[in-house]
This record gives structure tokens, C-alpha cells and sequence, in this order.
């Protein structure tokens, strides 16, 4: 029963992370900063994205059983540890919104099937995860010329995070 809550716990974070999508304040501004200047920010981000992927697998194996349909979205969470490719994959998926529409759509689809139900969510915690990376713009502004991000007002910070 536990197991259950827990993974409803973690499937409800998909419904409430584009409710703060865009945000602006004092918050947001140091989450949007830090990600967009530390690569050891975006890193950590990527850990807990890839945390959150392995942990509803693990809590679908341990409700399921062994099954093979399973295999699929261990995989996905596993290859998620390699932070190059999950950067790049995210910085992807940031970069071209047609893209993130596609990949949602996928999303739908696979999502039909209860059978590849851990696959379904781990596509959506990428997808979730996607939306608050930072751009390549302002990762390479960040890395060239640091005072100006910092001194960025909040319009200009979100327009170039986005």
C-alpha cells in the first residue's frame, strides 16, 4: 500500500510542475541563475530528475513483480546517469518546442498502454524536466560574461532562460 501512495506521490509532481512553469521571483531568479552559471547546479538537477525516474521504476518493479516490461524505463533511468547525454538531451528538448510536442505526444501514446506504464512516466519527467533548463544561450552568456547575467532584470532572465 505504501508503494502506491509513494508512487502517486512522485506521478502527482507531473501535474504540478507546469503549474510554475515561468515563474519570476526572488526564488526563481536564484534557481534560474545558479542553474544557468554551475554546472554543478545543473548536474544535481539531473540527479534528482534521474532519482525520481529510477525510484517510480523501482516502486513499479516492486508492485509488478519481475517483469520484462519493466526493462524499458530502467534503461531510460539508467542511461539518465550519464549527465553528457542527459544534458544534451535536455538542452534538446529545451531548444526546439515542436520537439517537446512531439515527445509529448509520444508521451500519450505509450502512456495507453499499462504495460509500459514506467516508460510512459520516466518520458514525462524528461519532458518536465526539459522545461526549467536552461537555455544554450544563457549557459554560454553565464560562462562569457557573468556580471551581466547576474545584473539580468527578471523580463530579460526568463526570455533568455526560455
Amino acid at each position: 500500500m505504501t508503494h502506491l501512495i509513494i508512487l502517486s506521490v512522485l506521478i502527482s509532481f507531473l501535474v504540478i510542475l507546469p503549474f510554475i512553469y515561468k515563474k519570476s521571483g526572488k526564488q526563481w531568479r536564484r534557481f534560474y541563475l545558479s542553474m544557468a552559471m554551475r554546472e554543478k547546479r545543473r548536474k544535481m538537477y539531473v540527479l534528482v530528475m534521474t532519482v525520481l525516474i529510477l525510484s517510480v521504476n523501482f516502486l513499479q518493479f516492486r508492485i509488478s513483480g519481475p517483469n520484462l516490461w519493466l526493462t524499458p524505463g530502467f534503461l531510460i533511468g539508467l542511461l539518465t546517469l550519464k549527465f553528457k547525454w542527459s544534458d544534451a538531451v535536455l538542452r534538446w528538448l529545451h531548444k526546439d518546442r515542436m520537439l517537446q510536442c512531439f515527445a509529448l505526444a509520444f508521451f500519450f501514446m505509450v502512456s495507453m498502454d499499462t504495460r509500459l506504464f514506467t516508460l510512459a512516466v520516466d518520458f514525462a519527467f524528461i519532458i518536465d524536466s526539459s522545461f526549467f533548463y536552461p537555455s544554450q544561450m544563457i549557459i554560454e552568456m553565464a560562462q562569457r560574461e557573468p556580471e551581466v547575467t547576474a545584473g539580468l532584470d527578471n523580463e530579460k532572465l526568463l526570455a533568455l532562460y526560455y
